[in-house]
């Protein structure tokens, strides 16, 4: 008996320092994962940067502004990401609950997808209060897989119609 329970505690003690070990390596791997994405991102925005500085002809101002709040959405992709890596290997992941303007974030998202496919033509109606509570960039990621599965494999003849509003304390996304 003795033997037994002091093999069951090897046995133990093992699979807690391997469980440990593939903990460490697991962060290990999210944190280069977020390393490898965010340097090319920082570049990007880094260069954006100088040139929201520069004078430059409006229309090219317009654009560096648009692709300085892309690199921002962009970031916040990433951290989505690997949010739901660590959601997946077990480390889960938080909410970041606000009480603001969800209109803008969304507008950006339409704005994004209009660049990417310019052929393609996107109405909207967002009817949404001055705030809405709940995690803004979470819903802007959704807003955007959603809108641009539609230009993707919607009928290219037809314009992608995507709407927002708040019913009964929901917030309803359709497109």
């Amino acid at each position: 008996l003795h033997l037994e329970m002091n093999a069951r505690l090897e046995t133990s003690e093992a699979a807690l320092l391997d469980e440990r070990e593939t903990a460490r390596l697991r962060e290990q791997f999210i944190a280069v994962l977020g390393h490898d994405l965010r340097n090319p991102l920082s570049s990007i925005a880094g260069t954006a940067a100088v040139l929201e500085r520069t004078p430059l002809p409006e229309p090219v101002k317009g654009l560096v502004t648009r692709m300085h709040k892309s690199v921002r959405r962009m970031a916040g992709l990433i951290d989505n990401l690997l949010d739901f890596a660590r959601g997946r290997l077990g480390g889960g992941f938080t909410l970041d609950l606000g009480n603001e303007p969800l209109t803008p974030a969304l507008e950006q998202v339409v704005a994004e997808l209009r660049m990417g496919y310019p052929e393609s033509q996107i109405e909207t109606k967002f009817d949404l209060p001055d705030t809405v509570t709940c995690d803004r960039a979470r819903i802007a990621q959704l807003f955007s897989n959603l809108l641009g599965n539609a230009l993707t494999y919607g009928k290219p003849d037809e314009p992608v119609r995507a709407s927002a509003s708040v019913h009964e304390d929901w917030l309803q996304l359709d497109v």
